[in-house]
């Protein structure tokens, strides 16, 4: 987690040309360094800076992401796989949990994607007109999202926005919009 975190704050902190070459503003572009805030656009600035690249099957995807810092795909390759060991384990218990055969929810999903989505949330001038995301859903499946040491990560409870405080070496796991509409 920690080799993680470290090599996605180097990314970051690398001079912008590079990491201009990934810039995109195409939501369909796999591997994709862009930015959440239009100042022509917003009043409140959802203000982060991210990195969207996917991670599975590794052996055919991580060609593709980032070779600055010379770490970055050692370190973030082991991480995906990390993860990806961790998901499937995820899917297995709450497959079981529901009386279901271990294997079911990762059947269910078929050949599913992994996608690992770094955010950055650099200072801003002006912190009080900031955001750094938007209220939203995850469309996935299931996310697993390391927080480091940012606050800020709100879910809606009874209609009440609760904060969740960063826990160090620990991961939030959100059951995401497909896990919620599958039937079972």
């Amino acid at each position: 987690m920690k080799n993680m975190m470290g090599i996605a704050k180097e990314f970051f902190e690398m001079p912008v040309e590079d990491r201009a070459c990934l810039y995109s503003e195409d939501p369909k572009q796999l591997v994709r360094l862009s930015t959440s805030f239009n100042i022509r656009k917003e009043k409140v600035l959802h203000w982060r800076d991210y990195m969207r690249h996917p991670c599975h099957p590794l052996e055919e995807v991580i060609g593709s992401w980032p070779e600055k810092p010379a770490a970055y795909r050692e370190i973030a390759g082991r991480y995906a796989a990390e993860m990806r060991g961790l998901i499937l384990r995820l899917l297995a218990a709450i497959s079981e949990a529901l009386g279901l055969d271990s294997d079911y929810l990762n059947r269910s999903f078929g050949r599913h994607s992994q996608v690992m989505l770094t955010n950055y949330y650099p200072s801003c001038p002006k912190p009080d007109l900031t955001f750094g995301l938007p209220s939203h859903s995850d469309p996935d499946g299931i996310t697993v999202l390391m927080q480091g040491d940012v606050s800020g990560l709100q879910v809606l409870k009874n209609g009440n926005w609760i904060t969740v405080k960063p826990l160090a070496n620990a991961f939030v796991v959100n059951l995401a919009d497909q896990m919620q509409v599958s039937r079972y």
